[in-house]
């Protein structure tokens, strides 16, 4: 970048530039503040330089961390940081320290800001239940007292969670704590001692005849009562029950499906997750597989268990007709201009 630069021995500088990604438009001025691309710190001292990452997308919280390393290297500073540096660790509010932390997130996916928040909501709550109002407040042993309170029956409704819920929260806690660790808001990690939580051997069961035909009434009814016709959403609903039931998709992956993802009687199926393509699916595809079968009830996919694999149970044969209902049924939604 041409930054370095030859400077006496004893003089040192502390800057923050910006590491753009490649689709970056502003990726030629590593200066420019206001993109969500990394930020780094640019450190020449002793005579070399070097550079490393400020681990965060916000200048602001950049800056701080450059002005915290200028201050380490300034004998006139370092001197009475020294001595006062164990009460000043710690002092930050907790919820100033949560709102810092969540800004620099923001250039998560909407699904992933929303865990943030949800984090930022329960850990704000805990602390002031529990009289915490500094983060330094907040203790390893106190930490995993928490963690030892979550699940599904808890007295709390914060800490109701089951077990795939535990392992996927613990995330945020430790990536919290980590980051107030690194950016000098805390003298250690206290979340560093928490173990991971396993993966429980629950999987999602699918639903059997009975409870879908339940699911399809209740659709039906969805609409009663409703006087406005934009709270009208049944045939919606049905049309998504319908597409997960044929297809196997996970819920977000039947709302998310674009408009010229239907092609005449051909659907084109992705998966969010890992925008993985799948074969097209279309009403005549599934009659030359059902009649190939030569069953009187066909073995059919139901909705996706979440573990990558499309469960089999065994249904009437009303399908094929089932499935032209949810085909005509986007295709007249999306010449509504619904998604």
């Amino acid at each position: 970048m041409g930054m370095a630069r030859k400077l006496a021995p004893n003089i040192f500088t502390v800057s923050v530039f910006t590491r753009h990604s490649p689709v970056c438009p502003k990726k030629d001025d590593h200066y420019w503040r206001r993109c969500r691309c990394m930020k780094a710190l640019y450190i020449y001292e002793h005579g070399s330089d070097k550079t490393v990452s400020a681990k965060t997308r916000s200048w602001e919280q950049a800056e701080k961390i450059a002005q915290a390393e200028r201050d380490r290297r300034d004998p006139a500073k370092s001197a009475g940081q020294a001595a006062t540096r164990t009460d000043q660790t710690g002092a930050i509010v907790v919820d100033e320290a949560l709102r810092l932390w969540v800004a620099g997130q923001i250039d998560q996916s909407y699904s992933t800001c929303k865990t943030y928040r949800i984090f930022q909501r329960k850990l704000s709550r805990w602390a002031a239940e529990n009289g915490m109002e500094r983060l330094g407040d907040i203790t390893a042993a106190q930490l995993d007292k928490w963690r030892g309170e979550w699940s599904k029956s808890a007295p709390r409704k914060d800490d109701q969670m089951g077990q795939t819920t535990q392992r996927q929260f613990l995330s945020r806690p430790k990536s919290f704590f980590r980051w107030a660790y690194e950016i000098e808001h805390l003298p250690k990690d206290p979340s560093k001692a928490l173990k991971a939580i396993k993966s429980g051997d629950e999987q999602t069961i699918p639903l059997d005849p009975e409870q879908y035909e339940q699911v399809l009434v209740a659709t039906d009814l969805y609409d009663a009562g409703r006087k406005r016709p934009a709270d009208k959403y049944g045939l919606e609903l049905k049309a998504i029950c319908l597409v997960m039931r044929w297809t196997g998709l996970r819920i977000t992956d039947v709302l998310m499906l674009p408009r010229n993802a239907l092609v005449g009687n051909h659907l084109n199926l992705s998966t969010q997750k890992t925008s993985a393509a799948l074969p097209p699916f279309s009403p005549s595809m599934w009659l030359r597989h059902w009649k190939r079968s030569g069953r009187d009830r066909a073995c059919t996919p139901t909705i996706s268990s979440g573990h990558g694999d499309i469960s089999q149970s065994p249904w009437g044969s009303t399908g094929p007709l089932e499935f032209v209902f949810s085909i005509n049924t986007c295709r007249s939604l999306t010449s509504k201009g619904c998604r």
